[in-house]
């Protein structure tokens, strides 16, 4: 899998996109597209080689206004030794994003398009799994898990299957870390 993403770089940072979606969700964008996989790979341990995708994260955390593509651009910085205090910064701009109520809102799309509930819910976790990494604001932690907890579906789910993928690893992260 490593091997085939990497032979679909489009050299500026970006990935090669197949012309017909294969899937239900629709496309995200190339930015999120970019985004996702990016931080894929470096949280497996593959960023070796990912220069210039790693770079245009690190250009997106310092100007998008989208929490979900700064959760994104923060968790990949964070995993590349050589950028962690770019993502630190990165997880302190994203903090600052934070609604009093706990979540972060105003993301366009996640990477199945998801909107609504289910997109604060995976903008939430990426940013709670930064603030974890970072070892940012135990406060926008606590806050961010918190809100979580509370929408959560009666059966444990958090809503589309993005969404209960990435909620419960924020807030076990947290669990771990007490």
């Amino acid at each position: 899998t490593r091997k085939w993403l990497m032979s679909r770089r489009d050299g500026k940072g970006g990935f090669k996109l197949d012309s017909k979606a294969l899937d239900s969700f629709g496309r995200a964008s190339p930015e999120v597209t970019a985004a996702y996989i990016t931080y894929s790979m470096a949280a497996a341990g593959f960023a070796d080689g990912m220069k210039t995708e790693v770079d245009a994260q690190a250009r997106a955390a310092q100007s998008t206004k989208d929490p979900y593509l700064l959760a994104l651009a923060a968790n990949t910085l964070l995993h590349v030794p050589a950028r962690v205090a770019e993502g630190k910064a990165a997880t302190a701009r994203l903090v600052g994003m934070q609604q009093k109520a706990g979540h972060w809102t105003g993301a366009d799309h996640s990477i199945t398009r998801s909107t609504g509930r289910n997109l604060e819910i995976e903008t939430t976790a990426l940013a709670v799994m930064a603030a974890l990494q970072a070892d940012a604001s135990p406060d926008a932690v606590r806050r961010g898990v918190d809100w979580l907890q509370n929408n959560r579906g009666g059966f444990g789910q958090w809503g589309a299957t993005q969404a209960t993928v990435l909620a419960p690893t924020g807030t076990i992260g947290l669990m771990m870390d007490c």
